[in-house]
């Protein structure tokens, strides 16, 4: 048989709530709504709520209008450290029965699924609550998940990330989630969760060779800030804002 392919996060949504704030139907996880970050890999959907830390930023932004941000760090980068805990889920692609994407209507965007666990069907639904000028959104993965579930979705090869004793392995951790950064943003989340201090440059710096490595993706806006985030295996396909 050929080998099998590693499991690698393909995306990641931080600050994901789960549940509709009703209880969920018999066979569900639980009642009521719950928080915490949302992984895509080629091989799970995985909700994990543990390790959680609350940034207080400077000011809004426009994918953060609160202010405030969640952030997950080793559960999400590192799938085995990722403790059992109830209020997590764990769903294997192949066992997916049926996956949506839904959005307008000034709701936020989700995705439900529904699965089979032995011979019942379960079904929960996830709701971003980060939203602002994105390309793409929560919703978007289902076509994601369609294309992986039925072999068609090819990944890309990624070099390979350093490491965090790095200045530019840490940028990359802060940028792991779904969400485009600038400087100053990448420099606060870095200097609060490595407890260093910062100048811009050096944030720039690293967050340009991070760029020339091919890891993350860079984009200037119409005043002529740049914008980064992390490149994913998904390639064009990449679910990221």
């Amino acid at each position: 048989m050929p080998p099998q392919p590693a499991e690698v996060i393909l995306a990641q949504e931080q600050a994901v709530s789960r549940g509709t704030g009703e209880k969920e139907p018999e066979g569900g996880f639980g009642a009521g709504l719950l928080e915490g970050t949302l992984i895509l890999t080629n091989k799970r959907l995985i909700f994990v709520t543990l390790a959680e830390a609350e940034e207080d930023l400077s000011e809004p932004t426009d994918f953060n209008p609160f202010g405030k941000l969640k952030l997950f760090y080793s559960d999400a980068e590192d799938l085995k450290s990722i403790p059992a805990d109830p209020d997590n889920l764990i769903v294997p692609l192949i066992s997916v029965t049926s996956v949506k994407g839904h959005r307008g209507n000034g709701a936020k965007p989700k995705l439900e699924i529904k699965w089979l666990e032995g011979r019942r069907e379960r079904s929960t639904e996830f709701s971003q609550r980060l939203t602002g000028k994105r390309s793409r959104n929560l919703d978007d993965w289902a076509r994601t998940m369609e294309r992986l579930r039925k072999g068609k979705l090819s990944l890309v090869s990624l070099p390979e990330a350093p490491g965090l004793d790095t200045l530019e392995g840490q940028v990359l951790r802060v940028l792991s989630d779904s969400q485009e950064k600038g400087i100053l943003t990448i420099g606060h989340l870095v200097e609060d969760a490595f407890k260093i201090e910062l100048d811009p440059n050096q944030v720039k710096v690293a967050s340009e060779k991070l760029t020339s490595a091919g890891l993350v993706k860079r984009r200037r806006d119409s005043s002529g800030e740049n914008f980064y985030h992390k490149r994913s295996p998904l390639g064009d396909d990449d679910s990221s804002a």
